[in-house]
């Protein structure tokens, strides 16, 4: 009887799972990638440009992630959504930051052969 219960327990914890499955309504790791990418970029701008003032840093890069958010079609509070996703499932969440890794070596050796 207690072989059978486990038995049944493991197939139904197994079948509740959905595995590394991303839900619907959460940005792929391709879109997210890119999104964090050009975040990162406006964070790297913002702390140029306001290197002792953060409150202006803070207003730059406020307004540059709307802009970001308007370039890749998302609004905020699905980029969020997603962000928390990923936080919550630390296996996407490496695959994503490898993948926002290697995404931004391509682009700086992008940079580095035309000259920029």
């Amino acid at each position: 009887m207690k072989r059978l219960t486990t038995i049944i327990f493991f197939l139904l914890l197994t079948s509740c799972t959905s595995g590394d499955k991303i839900p619907k309504d959460v940005l792929p790791v391709n879109k997210m990638k890119t999104v964090i990418w050009d975040m990162s970029l406006a964070d790297n701008m913002a702390s140029e440009k306001y290197l002792i003032k953060k409150d202006s840093q803070r207003i730059m890069v406020t307004g540059l992630y709307q802009k970001i958010f308007n370039l890749h079609k998302i609004d905020k509070n699905s980029f969020y959504k997603s962000y928390a996703y990923y936080e919550a499932h630390p296996l996407v969440l490496k695959e994503l930051f490898d993948s926002v890794n290697a995404y931004g070596m391509r682009q700086k050796a992008k940079a580095y052969q035309k000259g920029i």
